[in-house]
């Protein structure tokens, strides 16, 4: 299996673009998460906005989750206030919730909020017209929301550009949902759960893998030269599919394997969760799936993403920005 992990700019190069008889498209987007974390990171957000503004190849940008903290408030002003600060893109953007935005808001610092209340102040703040990505030069884009018996799932997104298929899949961190509710309900535990909250995990994960399913079938129809994936969570690729923190992602990436293996052809899996900047192949029998780990707080940036025809095993080219001379150890 290979792994790698960046701590500054990186490149996973590609060699010259193979055309097809015409020159082939090329498609470059910016992705982003697990940023700002308190107002002390919101000036270098800010930096971070304008320097992906400043990118005319840039087609689309997509934060994939958690706007805040843990321990900041999950408050419809603070929401609202990150909302606000990623609508400064002037590129059409995606955004896919990330738990510290619902899933954690139980928490006493996060104003032990409800976390399906939140989910749904989430839903209607940053989904009002969700057949749209936002930006002021936004395009048209399929919502979950449509389809017949998945009408609440407004968050789960699909277009195609350039031959790719692209979709945002509402997984997220905490277990996918599954940590108690402890500063809620002190009685709400692993063995003894309250109803509503698996209730919600179950439910959102069928749709999610329907959604996945949806994602891999169109590109089938079309051809699609790739399939690219966004999502919050990080699903725990490398641990054995009994280990407790890798069970709630097992039925997740079970599909996942298994529609890329039929698909047989370059598919990316973009996500955040625990802030390090990684490039790996996490399937070792599936070398066309790479996956993109975001760098996050307090590493305040993003990640230029290019996908371009040529060797299917070296489709996607990945280039770290950032504008912090903050670097880990």
């Amino acid at each position: 299996m290979l792994r790698r992990r960046f701590f500054a700019t990186a490149l996973l190069a590609l060699p010259p673009a193979c055309a097809h008889g015409a020159a082939a498209a090329t498609t470059r987007f910016a992705v982003l998460g697990d940023a700002p974390y308190g107002p002390g990171e919101e000036p270098e957000f800010e930096r971070v906005i304008d320097r992906i503004n400043a990118d005319p190849t840039l087609r689309f940008a997509v934060h994939v989750g958690d706007i805040k903290a843990a321990a900041e408030p999950c408050s419809d002003v603070l929401i609202r206030r990150r909302l606000a600060a990623l609508e400064r893109l002037r590129l059409p953007w995606l955004y896919t919730p990330g738990d510290n935005e619902w899933t954690d808001c139980h928490n006493r610092g996060a104003g032990r909020f409800n976390p399906i209340e939140r989910l749904q102040f989430l839903r209607r703040t940053f989904f009002a017209d969700p057949a749209r990505t936002h930006g002021t030069n936004g395009f048209a884009v399929q919502s979950q929301g449509a389809v017949r018996g998945f009408s609440a799932y407004v968050e789960n997104q699909r277009f195609e550009l350039d031959g790719i298929v692209f979709a945002t899949v509402h997984m997220v961190g905490s277990d996918n949902g599954l940590a108690p509710w402890r500063g809620l309900d002190s009685n709400d535990r692993v063995v003894a759960p309250r109803a509503d909250r698996v209730d919600e995990v179950r439910a959102r994960t069928a749709a999610v893998l329907a959604w996945i399913d949806a994602a891999f079938d169109r590109a089938h129809t079309i051809g699609a030269r790739a399939v690219v994936l966004f999502f919050q969570a990080n699903p725990s690729f490398e641990r054995a599919p009994d280990a407790a923190r890798r069970r709630p992602f097992n039925a997740f990436l079970a599909r996942i394997h298994d529609r890329a293996a039929v698909f047989a052809q370059p598919v990316l899996l973009a996500h955040g969760d625990l802030h390090w900047y990684t490039v790996d192949r996490p399937f070792a029998d599936l070398p066309l799936v790479v996956r993109m780990q975001v760098p996050g707080s307090p590493f305040v940036g993003w990640v230029n993403v290019t996908v371009r025809d040529g060797d299917p095993h070296d489709f996607f080219r990945f280039e770290r920005g950032t504008t912090s001379t903050h670097e880990p150890p």
